[in-house]
């Protein structure tokens, strides 16, 4: 149990990195760390579906161009601008998503 809490704790700390380090929102660095697996790729809640951010509540809400600003502004100069995903990415990503919930589903 212990080693498992470590590597845990070892994966929420370089989440918690890369998160500072490509300009994500503290608000959401924080709820990527404590949100369900299953959640951070509901469609319904992440119109940034494949780009690697997951906006938090209070964020999700906020116009996806001031988002793309905000986190443009913080964001690592080494690394390219922040882009919200193109639509065809959304939609293999929503179909990913859809044939990891219908397989789970086979095996319960």
């Amino acid at each position: 149990m212990t080693h498992r809490t470590s590597i845990t704790l070892s994966l929420a700390k370089q989440w918690l990195r890369f998160g500072i380090k490509f300009g994500y929102p503290d608000c959401c660095i924080k709820y990527f760390l404590e949100v369900e697996l299953v959640d951070r790729y509901d469609p319904k809640l992440n119109m940034f579906l494949g780009s690697g951010y997951i906006p938090c509540n209070a964020c999700k809400d906020v116009a996806m161009d001031e988002q793309e600003d905000r986190i443009n502004k913080r964001r690592d100069l080494g690394l390219e601008p922040f882009k919200r995903p193109s639509e065809s990415l959304r939609l293999r990503m929503l179909s990913h998503v859809r044939l990891r919930k219908n397989l789970k589903k086979q095996r319960s």
